[in-house]
Formats: C-alpha cells, sequence, structure tokens
C-alpha cells in the first residue's frame, strides 16, 4: 500500500489496483469511493505468501486479470467508534486491531499479537492461510489468551467499540436475523440498547467469563455472515 501525506493530517492510501482512500487524522474519519476493492487488495507480499499468480504455477500461466466491481462509496467516523487516527512524521497509525478488523476479508490478511511480537498471515487465492512469519510457540500464544479472569475497564470499552465498528462496518446487509433490521439502521451499540442490554452489558464487563458469556449470547442472535468475526472477539 502506498501512502501520501498532505496538510493537516490527511493521507492518501493506494492499494495495488490504484483503488483510493483517505484518512484524516485530525477528523478520525475515512473514505474510499470503492470499499471493497480497496480492502480486498494484498496488503503485503514477501516469503511464504501465495497470491494467485504464484499459486497456479507450474500448471497455468496468468498472463493478467480484469476484476469489475461496483462501486461501493463508504465514509467511517472512527471518532463514533472512540478509535483515534494519529499522525506522526508523515505517517498515519490506526490501532492494531482496527487495521485487522479493516483488512480481515477471505482474500486478504490478517494480523496476531502475542504480546511481544505482531504477526501477519496473508490468505492466498485458495484460502491457505501462509504465515509471512512462523509463531515460534502456537500454545504458549493460545495460552497466553486465556490468562487471567480480569479485564482492564478502557481496554473492555476499546473491544466493544471496535466490535461496534467491525459489525456496523462489515455486516452484510440485508439479513434474515430478528437483530438484522435494528443493526442496519442505528448499528449494534443502539441495537444492543435497545434490545438486549443485558447482552451489551456483559460485552462491556471486565470480568472475562462475563464478557465470553455475552459473546455467546450476541453469536445467538445469529447474525447472517457476521459469526465468524463476532468469534474472533474471544481473544479481546
Amino acid at each position: 500500500m502506498d501512502v501520501v501525506a498532505s496538510d493537516g493530517g490527511v493521507f492518501t492510501l493506494t492499494v495495488e489496483d490504484g483503488t483510493k482512500a483517505t484518512a484524516d487524522a485530525g477528523k478520525d474519519t475515512f473514505a474510499a469511493d470503492g470499499f471493497t476493492a480497496f480492502v480486498s487488495q494484498p496488503l503485503l507480499k514477501g516469503d511464504g505468501a501465495s497470491t494467485l499468480a504464484t499459486s497456479l504455477a507450474p500448471y497455468l500461466a496468468l498472463e493478467g486479470e480484469t476484476v469489475e466491481r461496483a462501486a461501493s462509496p463508504v465514509e467511517i467516523d472512527f471518532a463514533r467508534y472512540g478509535i483515534d487516527l494519529r499522525a506522526m512524521d508523515g505517517a498515519l497509525y490506526l490501532p492494531l486491531a482496527t487495521v485487522n478488523d479493516l483488512f480481515e476479508t477471505s482474500k486478504s490478511f490478517r494480523v496476531a499479537w502475542d504480546g511481544s511480537t505482531i504477526y501477519a498471515y496473508v490468505l492466498d487465492s485458495n484460502n491457505t492461510s501462509r504465515r509471512t512469519e512462523p509463531l515460534a510457540d502456537e500454545d504458549a500464544y493460545l495460552a497466553g489468551l486465556e490468562k487471567g479472569d480480569e479485564r482492564a475497564s478502557d481496554m473492555a470499552q476499546f473491544a466493544y467499540d471496535e466490535m461496534c465498528f467491525k459489525v456496523d462496518t462489515s455486516y452484510g446487509l440485508p439479513g434474515s436475523a430478528p437483530l438484522n433490521d435494528a443493526v442496519a439502521a442505528d448499528g449494534l451499540d443502539k441495537a444492543l440498547k435497545d434490545n438486549d442490554p443485558e447482552t451489551r452489558e456483559l460485552l462491556l464487563s471486565t470480568d472475562k467469563k462475563q464478557y465470553l458469556w455475552g459473546l455467546n449470547r450476541l453469536l445467538g442472535h445469529d447474525l447472517d455472515a457476521m459469526s465468524a468475526a463476532i468469534a474472533s472477539f474471544y481473544s479481546k
């Protein structure tokens, strides 16, 4: 991805196929005329990563490809979710969780953090995960996610706001779930306030057991196509 800084903390982001987006660190906003194309481009290419062209070798040679997508303009007010964009020395910074939730698609990438190291996972055209670097001890990484029974109150709020951002931005509407219309109209937070305040309270709990139970209750609403994304918040 190419990132070009302008005056006032405004950045132009350009992915591999030329699709552009604009981020404003002062207003904590993001806008893209072709949002689907923007978040579907591979961000990393390195050893172990597979693209469509390389995954076909040696049986087929790809001379070129053209993808036609309907325009999908999107504007995101990150400030609504308490997500702060930072500009420093001509660079744009977003929280790691936000980058992951913004670009985690079936053909893009996801990130993980084990407390000391950030790991990037690139998904190839066959949806096979190719780590750009191996986890030294995956069992230890998973065990680290399960440590402790309490969450800091600020992290509980951040994880909840991040989940609202993920659902509001990526949820495939329309759908058939009973909560669907409320989410479509007002976003996840208000939908829970009005229809299931008990689950909302559990999701904001600093008690990890209550938080996990809140996630189970939210999954019980069966939000179409969002189950996997919501399940990813078990580690938060």
